[in-house]
């Protein structure tokens, strides 16, 4: 592990890779990021208003009219469900009537519907926001990471150590004294300060669904035992946060152009995300998509594999077996694939609800004008 002369000598070396044109460029990205987040908020809570009138609202509708349901759409995409919507309305179908009817009684939809002009609004300015703030870090990684610098961020990769998450070049990956070892050690040096500081973002959220709080409640657990030296029991939270994202990523879009369907494997998980990814051509996260699929996969692999945390043998209690003992280095590169992980759900969420956002605007907007 590193020495405390050998940790500050990395972070003056770190420092001396941010020029003031990157530090005004890290200063830039916080203040959009910022704002992203504080649009986030103003949307989240009048989209959890809205949704609570809705639910509220169809509950005392099925209550008053239990046959109301056989009146509602079938549909086993969300483009189906809208193009039936709109059909609906605009050949004004019994259905259609029978229902807007009946809703008209229910004093819920009456206030959402009056919601929904403030909901637009704040829902064009978060993903206005966060246009702006993904715009600004691909314009940024094009601009300060060389070709070179990225050919050395994927050999990293290829021995675990997965740095796709940088949005500026901060390390020094052409400095001869850095190895594999050492850079890992930064992450783990003084109980794992570098990783408390980077995954504080994803620990510390305000009013967390019930799902966050579960996970961040386990990556919290996941780094306190690292610094415990538990690092069986770290790996095992990280190998359940790692699956939970990469069933987000695959699940992203599923059921909205073509009918739902269910990953059970992990290839068949990875391909669909890939699929998802050339599609959508998010280049960085094409790019950075192969090295950690790569490592993914040696993770899970039916073998233990030199410097991977053997999944399998962890999980499936393999004590007999030598192969499931592992260390902190390993550990600390499940943390990263993890973190590398996020990124690419966060991303493909945030698209999704973008899309779902435009579309559900856009049969309203008819609706409304129509009427």
């Amino acid at each position: 592990m590193l020495t405390e002369e050998e940790y500050f000598k990395f972070i003056i070396k770190q420092q001396k890779m941010l020029t003031d044109e990157i530090k005004e460029a890290i200063k830039e990205q916080e203040k959009l990021s910022k704002l992203a987040h504080e649009m986030q908020d103003v949307r989240d809570a009048l989209e959890e208003k809205s949704r609570d009138l809705i639910i509220l609202g169809f509950a005392k509708l099925k209550e008053k009219y239990p046959d109301i349901e056989n009146k509602l759409s079938q549909k086993e995409t969300t483009l189906e469900a809208m193009r039936w919507l709109l059909n609906e309305f605009i050949n004004k179908s019994e259905n259609y009537l029978y229902v807007s009817d009946r809703m008209k009684e229910i004093p819920e939809f009456q206030e959402n519907q009056k919601l929904q002009d403030e909901l637009g609004i704040a829902t064009y300015n978060y993903f206005n926001a966060v246009y702006v703030l993904n715009k600004k870090i691909d314009s940024d990684r094009k601009k300060f990471f060389s070709k070179v610098y990225i050919e050395k961020m994927d050999e990293y990769a290829d021995k675990g150590l997965l740095l796709y998450f940088l949005e500026t070049p901060d390390i020094d990956l052409f400095d001869e004294e850095l190895t594999e070892d050492i850079l890992i050690d930064t992450f783990l040096y003084n109980d794992c300060i570098s990783f408390k500081i980077m995954l504080e973002r994803y620990v510390n959220i305000p009013n967390p669904s019930p799902i966050m709080r579960r996970k961040c409640e386990d990556l919290v657990d996941a780094i306190n035992l690292i610094n415990d030296g538990c690092y069986r029991a770290a790996a095992r939270n990280i190998f359940a946060l790692l699956e939970s994202e990469h069933k987000r990523c695959a699940d992203a879009f599923e059921g909205y152009f073509t009918k739902r369907k269910k990953y059970k494997k992990g290839h068949e998980r990875a391909n669909k995300i890939k699929n998802l990814l050339d599609k959508i051509s998010i280049e960085w996260e094409q790019h950075s998509w192969e090295k950690i699929n790569d490592y993914y996969k040696k993770v899970f692999a039916n073998n233990k594999i030199e410097g991977v945390c053997f999944r399998n043998g962890i999980v499936h209690g393999d004590y007999p077996e030598d192969a499931i003992d592992t260390n902190a280095r390993e550990v600390a590169k499940l943390v990263l694939l993890w973190l590398n992980l996020r990124l690419i759900a966060d991303s493909l969420s945030i698209l999704e609800d973008g899309y779902n956002s435009v579309l559900s605007y856009i049969t309203g907007m008819a609706i409304a004008q129509e009427s």
